[in-house]
């Protein structure tokens, strides 16, 4: 090959490592916008949040390949990746807080998406019991639980709200547990959020969303060492991800246009996950308003089905402090995903003057698509 074609393709190399530098600069500098700019005016923006810890990596590996090539543009990479240390570490912790042998006025708050319980698989209820097991063995003093499906005609031959009880040790009384099931289907099966506490419940209610959906958060005070504590029990909008979708997920990651339609499933999954990313910011101010009108110090638990980097995140968690930052270890992830990618997206916030030890994710318990996580919240006065 003759020095002036080498030339050349070097050249044209460079001008692509170029181009890729660029973009993904621009990604991670948008990225950092996605807490600030509600998805309804950029779902760009929206989606360079979603995809925020995959943009790190790439801007990761620039950094390395430019060092031989030009270390100036390596010090651009370095100087923006530090710039977004304080983001990175909503999604890696290195060193766990564990709980102290002492621990002064100690809760194990604990947050599990059950997935209905698996109701419709044939697993069930072997699934169910093994929930409620697990359960039984970490016994958490505040539990809440999102897609809580509740068989209210008893078909299935499981109450799983009175096997809950059983297993926490909790009489069947208003004061230790609340439901809050706005749907039901044909078959008697009611679904929605549930709270169980060791703690009196003094009072509840309903956080009603701005929208339309389904989705609700529900709201306990808790009477603990003579204060009121408020629980919030959040579940945002999903992407409504079903089977078609799936398949449109593994057609795209394959590039598999057989039947013609790649860009068409491409668009419409674009716009399927932005209008969700939509309901989620009303969903998430309707949250923020409530807890702003609360006089008390709370404890927000829940699955909002979007990601540190998120605006529904942001607007929720902002001003008070997340326990996966302050007392988790590791990547933090409890969304299994699958074609999908695997995420933080369940939560345990709380007012900044407690303190949090040893936030766990419960990676054994593999039987919904989320993984349970717990901490523990002292309650020191202000």
């Amino acid at each position: 090959m003759s020095s002036k074609r080498f030339g050349i393709f070097k050249w044209i190399g460079k001008a692509l490592l170029m181009l890729a530098s660029v973009t993904a600069l621009g990604a991670l500098f948008l990225s950092l916008l996605a807490k600030v700019i509600p998805p309804s005016l950029s779902t760009m923006i929206a989606y360079c949040g979603l995809l925020f810890p995959y943009i790190v990596i790439a801007n990761f590996i620039l950094l390395i390949i430019w060092i031989p090539v030009d270390y100036r543009w390596s010090i651009v990479f370095a100087l923006m990746l530090i710039l977004n240390v304080n983001n990175i570490d909503r999604h890696f912790q290195l060193r766990a807080m564990e709980k102290p042998e002492t621990c002064a006025n100690c809760l194990k708050i604990m947050s599990f998406n059950v997935h209905d319980f698996n109701i419709y698989a044939e697993t069930y209820p072997q699934d169910a019991k093994r929930i409620i097991a697990f359960l039984k063995k970490e016994k958490p003093d505040i539990l809440c639980l999102q897609e809580y499906c509740y068989d209210k005609k008893n078909k299935r031959g499981l109450d799983v709200t009175q096997e809950i009880l059983k297993a926490l040790g909790l009489p069947d009384s208003p004061r230790n547990f609340q439901l809050n099931l706005p749907s039901e289907n044909r078959l008697g099966y009611q679904f929605g959020l549930a709270v169980f506490s060791a703690y009196r419940i003094v009072d509840c209610g309903v956080v009603e969303m701005s929208d339309s959906s389904s989705n609700k958060s529900m709201y306990v005070d808790i009477r603990y060492n003579g204060d009121t504590v408020r629980v919030y029990n959040v579940h945002l909008s999903s992407f409504h991800i079903n089977q078609n979708d799936y398949a449109d997920g593994e057609a795209i990651l394959h590039n598999d246009n057989e039947d013609g339609q790649l860009n068409e499933k491409m668009v419409k999954l674009y716009k399927k996950i932005g209008l969700a990313f939509e309901q989620r910011q009303e969903q998430a101010r309707s949250v923020r308003a409530h807890i702003d009108t609360c006089a008390s110090p709370v404890i927000i638990c829940g699955d909002f089905n979007d990601t540190p980097e998120s605006y529904s995140y942001f607007k929720i968690a902002h001003g008070f402090k997340d326990s996966f930052r302050s007392s988790g270890k590791g990547t933090g992830v409890t969304y299994k995903g699958g074609v999908f990618p695997s995420y933080r997206i369940d939560y345990i916030i709380h007012s900044k003057f407690y303190n949090d030890f040893g936030h766990t994710i419960c990676t054994d318990m593999d039987v919904s698509d989320h993984y349970p996580i717990y901490s523990y919240v002292s309650l020191l006065n202000k």
